[in-house]
């Protein structure tokens, strides 16, 4: 489906359209109140003169006014001869000579003859082109007929059929292209008054305007398919010169098989075949390819062309209906002057007549206004249709240096055409040279090929030989480098061993030592424990005394105030004696206390140091563990070797403390080995 776009400028030059016509039927009506009620006024022609007779005799009086009233109408009557006159030289310097237009209107005028002068030079040249087109496709099609019949001979009758109907088809378009002529527009008519006066209504072109924007937008999509085609097109090219590279290779090769080789002359038959299938595969698709594209090509050609051609007469029609719309304007506002000025003949003074001059001149400047936004109107389409013809127009030249492409590449496949010639004939010279070396051949004595294949079996023993003799030495080879690595890595794990025993007896001796520490440290902690606990026990005793002893004396000196046994002063020295003497010992115990939490600590931060050193080793001892899965794997890939190598591996093994289930199993896989690599050697 086509989208609708609808077009701005349409939409505005309706809307001004109706806005004036509305304007001149308002102006026209209240035009026409104004006459008759003049006319409803003023019965008399002209009105009376109000001047004092000035006649001498009385009788001549009567006659006196009327010889006036004449005077007055001829002044009238020259007047109006003067208006008639400039109107008819207006009304024929309007229609008859089109040249004595405005300024304005002159300029249009000459672009637009100018603009048809452009588009029928194009058109001229489109033709050309296009008859340059059917031509070069006709000669194209004479030279590749008789190759066509015989390469579609091979396939079967049908193919040939079919290649005759679609020659037939684009025979039939060609000739129709041939015939086409360029169509000139219609010319608008200069006689409008035989016409109504009638509206111009642009609700026409828009939905045109609008489907030619989504048209060229439709065009713009095909085109850029048609690049993507192109390019397609140029990369399968590309993929046949590639082809033709590789086939050419081939040929050399075969060439030397042929030179080298007597008995290859059914090979290059089957080769030659083959080649030729494949040249005629490619032939067929690239003329296929080239037929659909020039379809394609003609096809969008068409319809550009005839797009352009409706967009030419939409033009034309637009500009006549636009010129006969205003000339009809022009009649209906010259029988309007001349309705009011017979309407108006009557009217008893020159006021009236100046109120119909300004009326007229409003309605001249409206239609003026009308008339010079209708042009900008249409100067404007005028450009957009241009912008698009010139659209068209670069789509066209890119499509014709396509064109120009696939010509080119037609011309190519020509030249690969004679290479393939040039190629069979020095096939053919080939085959007679190996028809000729193979009579030589045959006529040779039997002894002698007996003596080239024994030549040829001792040089691929003495090959054979030397390859033996090379991978002996790389396995001795391999077999000391082995011997070495062994030897030092066991010096390595003796040395680490010796390392870690020293390093466990020295931790052994350690952790006994810090045991030892621990257990006194242990029975300290208990006995200061218990000291502590007596203290507190005897602190708590002794305020319990003194609490008593305080009970005591108050009650002794309740029962006996006059002769107190103690007095006030001594009794407050030891209350306050007894309690301080109780905080000494009990901030001494707290001091006590805190230095023996803080030999807590000590202690515990050096077990912990102790701890930590302990994972350490026992990482290292770990590291024993990983030097027995590596020389595990190392050995499982050795052979059983000499005595001093195998003594030197139980060593090893004793070292990094291997069980005998873990020696026993590691020798038969070696065993294996050895097995294995006898039966290579036989």
């Amino acid at each position: 489906m086509k989208n609708i776009t609808v077009n701005p400028l349409s939409g505005a030059v309706e809307k001004s359209v109706r806005n004036t016509e509305i304007k001149i039927a308002t102006f026209q009506k209240e035009a026409r109140k104004l006459s008759n009620e003049r006319k409803c006024e003023n019965n008399d022609i002209i009105p009376t003169r109000l001047s004092i007779y000035r006649s001498i005799s009385p009788a001549d009086k009567k006659n006196y006014s009327l010889q006036q009233e004449n005077t007055d109408l001829k002044d009238l009557l020259k007047k109006i001869q003067v208006e008639r006159d400039v109107l008819r030289a207006w009304k024929e310097n309007v229609l008859k000579l089109p040249g004595n237009f405005s300024e304005d209107s002159n300029i249009i005028i000459k672009e637009l003859e100018t603009y048809k002068k452009q588009l029928s030079t194009q058109n001229k040249v489109l033709t050309s082109k296009l008859l340059g087109l059917v031509s070069s496709t006709q000669k194209f099609i004479k030279e590749t007929s008789t190759f066509q019949k015989t390469s579609r001979e091979k396939e079967g009758f049908n193919s040939v059929n079919f290649y005759e109907n679609e020659r037939h088809k684009l025979e039939m378009k060609l000739k129709e292209l041939s015939e086409i002529k360029s169509e000139t527009p219609p010319s608008p008519k200069n006689s409008p008054s035989c016409k109504n006066f009638t509206q111009i209504d642009l609700s026409q072109f828009t939905e045109r305007f609008s489907s030619y924007e989504t048209e060229n937008k439709i065009l713009k999509n095909q085109l850029r398919d048609y690049k993507k085609s192109v390019k397609m097109l140029e990369i399968k090219c590309a993929e046949l010169e590639n082809f033709r590279r590789q086939a050419e290779k081939e040929k050399q090769m075969l060439e030397r098989k042929n030179r080298t080789n007597a008995n290859t002359s059914n090979n290059a038959k089957k080769s030659m075949a083959y080649y030729q299938k494949i040249v005629e595969s490619v032939k067929a698709w690239a003329e296929g390819r080239i037929n659909e594209t020039n379809d394609e090509f003609e096809k969008k050609y068409l319809a550009i062309q005839q797009k352009l051609v409706d967009k030419e007469n939409c033009i034309n029609e637009l500009r006549s209906r636009f010129t006969e719309n205003l000339m009809e304007n022009l009649n209906t506002l010259i029988a309007m002057n001349e309705d009011l000025k017979n309407s108006n003949a009557d009217m008893p003074s020159d006021e009236n007549f100046r109120v119909q001059i300004e009326n007229f001149e409003y309605i001249i400047e409206q239609n003026r206004i009308y008339s010079d936004i209708k042009v900008q109107e249409l100067s404007e389409t005028i450009e957009l249709l241009e912008n698009e013809r010139n659209s068209l127009m670069k789509s066209n030249q890119v499509l014709e240096k396509e064109n120009h492409q696939m010509k080119i590449e037609a011309g190519k496949s020509r030249e690969l055409e004679n290479e393939l010639k040039i190629a069979n004939i020095t096939i053919t010279e080939l085959e007679d040279k190996n028809k000729i070396l193979s009579a030589r051949i045959r006529q040779l004595k039997p002894k002698e090929l007996e003596f080239d294949q024994l030549t040829y079996e001792k040089s691929i023993m003495r090959l054979e030989i030397s390859k033996l003799t090379e991978e002996i030495s790389q396995k001795e080879k391999l077999i000391i480098e082995l011997q070495q690595t062994l030897k030092s890595e066991a010096r390595q794990a003796n040395s680490i061993m010796e390392d870690l025993i020293f390093q466990e007896k020295s931790a052994k001796t350690e952790l006994e030592v810090l045991k030892i520490d621990s257990s006194t440290y242990k029975s300290n902690i208990s006995k200061l424990e218990d000291d502590n606990q007596k203290l507190k026990n005897e602190v708590n005793h002794l305020e319990n005394q003194l609490r008593s002893l305080l009970k005591n004396d108050n009650s002794l000196i309740k029962s006996s105030p006059i002769t107190p046994l103690i007095s006030e002063s001594s009794l407050s020295e030891f209350s306050y004696t007894c309690p301080s003497i109780v905080q000494g010992e009990l901030e001494e115990e707290r001091k006590n206390s805190k230095r023996f939490l803080d030999q807590m600590s000590l202690l515990k931060e050096h077990i912990r140091d102790l701890e930590r050193k302990l994972r350490t080793e026992q990482i290292k001892n770990g590291g024993s563990s990983f030097m027995k899965d590596s020389f595990r794997n190392l050995t499982s890939r050795l052979p059983i070797m000499n005595n001093e190598i195998e003594g030197i591996i139980k060593i090893t093994m004793s070292m990094l403390e291997f069980t005998q289930e873990e020696v026993q199993a590691l020798d038969i896989v070696r065993e294996a080995i050895k097995k294995t690599q006898a039966l290579k050697q036989s």
